[in-house]
């Protein structure tokens, strides 16, 4: 049989998959604590900022370019953005506007 384990992924937690759907369900996370950087960055944070816990144990911030552009030949090149988060904040707007403007130019706008 098969080693079927428990997956966290910092987010979520989930359980063993089902052999029927092959799909994991989520379990109650309620007791999960997320770093209080973290969940500011994915709450209240712009789009595409990422926080990513570094093996000292501090936090860095990084944007992104999401797959579905990138694969539509957006060349707006990732980014890390440091450890201070309202400095990523505002260089990661700035890369929104270039990707938002990227969108529109592509569309014809």
């Amino acid at each position: 049989m098969q080693n079927n384990p428990l997956v966290v992924t910092g987010v979520f937690r989930l359980g063993p998959v089902n052999p029927v759907s092959g799909l994991r369900p989520l379990i109650d996370t309620s007791d999960v604590s997320l770093p209080p950087d973290a969940a500011v960055a994915r709450s209240a944070g712009p789009r595409h900022l990422e926080a990513r816990r570094r093996k000292s144990g501090e936090l860095a911030y990084y944007w992104k370019v999401p797959t579905r552009d990138r694969g539509k030949g957006c060349i707006i090149p990732a980014e890390p953005l440091g450890t201070d988060f309202e400095a990523a904040s505002r260089r990661a707007d700035e890369l929104n506007q270039l990707l938002d403007r990227w969108r529109e130019k592509r569309k014809g706008h």
